[in-house]
C-alpha cells in the first residue's frame, strides 16, 4: 500500500468523522475514483499545503472571488 496522504486538514470535523465511520476503506475508494491521476493530485495538494500563504484556516470559508 502507498503512503497515505493526510487529506483531513482542510475538511470539517463532521466530514472526518463520517470518513472514519465508513463501512469501506476510504483510501481504496479514493484510488478507485482517481486511478492514475491520484499521484499528480497528491503532488499538487502537498505543494499547495506547503505554501504558508495558503495555510490560513479561513481560506476554506471564503468564496472563490475572495480567494
Amino acid at each position: 500500500m502507498t503512503n497515505r496522504m493526510q487529506w483531513s486538514k482542510p475538511t470539517l470535523g463532521d466530514l472526518r468523522r463520517e470518513r472514519r465511520g465508513a463501512s469501506f476503506d476510504v483510501w481504496q475508494m479514493t484510488q478507485l475514483i482517481y486511478g492514475d491521476k491520484l499521484e499528480k493530485i497528491e503532488y499538487m495538494t502537498k505543494l499547495v499545503m506547503s505554501d504558508p500563504a495558503l495555510q490560513a484556516d479561513d481560506i476554506w470559508w471564503m468564496d472563490r472571488m475572495d480567494r
